[in-house]
């Protein structure tokens, strides 16, 4: 089954007052101060992100976490802090990119 579309999960998750905080593409994710704090945030629990799968899978791994959410999309990976309201959309680099 393909995941869903960003699109349609935010429709079906975010409340009306919840906006999205930014569109980000995994390997540009150090240009971007939300995603570098999520990042780092994660570190701290010993995780290393270097993927959007790493990125998913240390979420789901945090145990008693709930505030954050991981989403599989189609575009990549989309992230939800509940109490915050934001959502980040890690998406995948095209195939062939290169890291900057």
């Amino acid at each position: 089954m393909d995941p869903p579309s960003f699109s349609d999960l935010y429709q079906r998750y975010a409340f009306n007052d919840v906006s999205l905080s930014t569109v980000v593409r995994f390997d540009e994710a150090d240009q971007c101060r939300e995603a570098q704090n999520l990042v780092r945030y994660l570190n701290s629990f010993g995780f290393r992100i270097s993927t959007t799968a790493d990125l998913f899978d240390a979420i789901q791994a945090l145990e008693g976490e709930e505030e954050l959410a991981a989403f599989r999309c189609h575009e990549g990976v989309a992230v939800s802090h509940a109490s915050d309201g934001w959502w980040i959309l890690f998406e995948e680099p095209p195939v062939g990119a290169s890291s900057s």
